[in-house]
């Protein structure tokens, strides 16, 4: 502490002069604005007065200052020259005793430049406080290494160990070091975007492995390599984590479920991952070339699986409408067999020659569908064109019968790639297909039915009874009582349609 003794023997004088100045000042309030001469002249002797009072005030508290004695605490007076001259002294005294390891480590004015550039990388960040030198040699990163041992500290341990007594180091100080520390990976961190926010929940640790600059280069090209960008004034190991992310990702994509290779065990990956700072980097160094070989090896894989992989599907979705005929056995029992035996990457490539010969069976089985479906519409649009009733109607009734009968066009037989054959099966199986052919003659019937009602209005349907019959009494019986129904029927109608 410091005191400041004011000697009071002044006392009554300046009381005195306060005294004068207020009642100046209230006689002046009191009287407000003049409007005679007399009035004003007194007005004049009163600020006056005030002025005179006020100077002597000011005179006085100059005379107070000058006599004012500085001491230390202990008693020691400070006599550096005036009031003001000898407060600063005595603060900086204070600030001496209570702050020792301040100016000798930390009393520099650019900390904040410093923190700025070491922010952005840059290896030379002391420089702004006119340091040179390695960063960890530097007074105020020797304490804070010290205080670290060998234990994990927050930024928040950090700072509040460094910021009171005795050292009273300006924040930007400690995180400047803190950051210049981690650039030379010097201590670690798991803050991958290190920054003033997230210092203090930052937690640090020393590191007890070091780096060369030739380690650094040999891991930095490792990296690139991997098409990863590390900058030379970064920090290199947050870039280990995408790098190893990557090696988890090809290890995905060219292993797993048949017809690809069984799982890569990425368990030396995960044990790189286990390891902080310079320890994993050190181990990513000592199996650089292994590592090296086998993102080589999985990225051309990966790039071969994403080309093998649809063309696998779609073997699979023809498997899948391939009718069970002993032509298309031998290319189920082949396609299993990539399957089962997780032939996806063989050399040579197993799949497309499958996916041609399935593709050429399917196709032919398919066009022969519709050459079939196209015979018999042929046949059966020729009978009803000659129809007699057809024949009657006008072109707009005949479109429209056509149309709600689905017989306005036939299929059209072309050659297809197998993306455009298995549209055509998704859309139409060949199961389907049968059944369409099968379904051709009822839909020219119906045609037939619905022309004849248009032509004809008074035409009546007469669908035939189903009878089991067993001997010829019964064909007899069968054929008088449909000849007595037709008759009654026709008299009734122009015209009957059989069913």
């Amino acid at each position: 502490m410091a005191y400041a003794f004011v000697k009071k023997f002044r006392d009554p004088e300046i009381r005195t002069e306060i005294i004068k100045f207020l009642a100046a000042g209230f006689a002046i309030n009191e009287r407000g604005l003049q409007s005679t001469p007399e009035g004003e002249q007194a007005k004049r002797s009163m600020e006056t007065r005030q002025s005179q009072a006020k100077a002597a005030i000011q005179d006085l508290i100059e005379k107070i200052c000058d006599e004012t004695i500085v001491f230390l605490a202990g008693g020691n007076k400070v006599q550096s020259g005036n009031l003001k001259d000898n407060i600063q002294e005595a603060l900086n005294s204070i600030a001496d005793r209570q702050f020792p390891d301040f100016k000798s480590k930390a009393d520099y004015l650019n900390w904040g430049q410093a923190l700025t550039r070491a922010l952005a990388g840059n290896p030379d960040a002391l420089n702004a406080i006119n340091y040179i030198g390695d960063v960890d040699k530097h007074p105020v990163a020797s304490e804070i290494l010290r205080f670290m041992g060998n234990a994990a500290k927050t930024g928040r341990d950090i700072r509040n160990q460094f910021m009171k007594a005795p050292y009273g180091w300006p924040q930007d100080a400690i995180d400047a070091i803190l950051v210049a520390l981690r650039n030379a990976a010097l201590i670690s961190t798991t803050e991958t975007n290190l920054n003033v926010a997230r210092i203090n929940q930052a937690t640090f640790k020393k590191e007890v492995h070091t780096l060369t600059a030739r380690n650094k280069i040999d891991i930095r090209s490792l990296f690139q390599n991997g098409g990863i960008t590390c900058p030379p004034n970064h920090e290199i190991f947050p870039y280990s984590n995408e790098y190893l992310d990557k090696l988890k990702t090809l290890a995905a994509q060219v292993s797993g479920d048949a017809p690809r290779p069984e799982h890569i065990n990425i368990d030396f990956i995960k044990e790189i991952e286990n390891k902080e700072g310079n320890e994993r980097l050190l181990d990513i160094l000592q199996q650089k070339d292994d590592l090296h070989t086998k993102f080589l090896d999985w990225s051309v894989k990966a790039k071969l699986v994403s080309v093998r992989e649809p063309l696998w599907t779609l073997l699979v979705d023809l498997n899948n409408h391939a009718p069970d005929e002993p032509e298309m056995e031998q290319l189920k029992i082949e396609t299993s067999a990539i399957r089962d035996n997780r032939l996806l990457l063989q050399e040579p490539d197993l799949i497309r020659p499958i996916l041609t010969a399935i593709t050429d069976k399917l196709l032919a089985i398919l066009n022969k569908r519709k050459k079939q479906y196209n015979e018999l519409y042929d046949l059966r649009m020729t009978d009803l064109q000659a129809n007699e009733y057809f024949k009657k109607l006008a072109p707009e009734q005949k479109h429209s019968i056509l149309a709600k009968h689905q017989l306005l066009v036939k299929p059209e037989i072309k050659s297809l790639d197998a993306y455009a054959l298995l549209n055509q099966l998704q859309k139409a199986s060949l199961y389907t297909w049968d059944t369409k052919i099968a379904a051709l003659p009822g839909q020219f019937q119906s045609a037939l039915e619905d022309a004849i009602l248009l032509s004809a209005p008074q035409a009546k349907t007469y669908s035939l009874p189903r009878k089991t019959i067993t001997n010829q009494a019964e064909i007899d019986s069968y054929v008088a009582e449909l000849k007595t129904e037709l008759e009654t029927l026709l008299k009734e109608s122009s015209s009957i349609i059989l069913k």
